[in-house]
């Protein structure tokens, strides 16, 4: 799978991403000229597969001329394993 969970509300929104678990899934999560506050928690998040060209575990994009300048992105206590390189942050 290339993209797991992608959100583009210019509105001001309210975004939560919680108790998933993306298995080799080339992009989890992106967040795409957005104006939103976004929480990611308690996500599992692997990416070790060698047929996938590229891996971001969050990524965070503003591609369009007019995409909005702020957004607010909260990471907490997630897992990531990545090329069988494990990281997990908890705060």
């Amino acid at each position: 799978m290339v993209f797991g969970n992608g959100t583009s509300m210019q509105s001001g929104a309210q975004v939560d991403i919680i108790f998933n678990e993306f298995d080799n899934v080339r992009q989890p999560v992106q967040l795409f000229n957005s104006n939103q506050n976004t929480t990611i928690t308690a996500n599992s998040i692997l990416g070790n597969n060698p047929m996938l060209a590229s891996f971001a575990g969050v990524e965070i994009l503003a591609l369009a001329p007019d995409a909005p300048n702020k957004s607010r992105v909260v990471i907490h206590n997630n897992t990531f394993t990545i090329d069988s390189f494990e990281y997990s942050i908890s705060r």
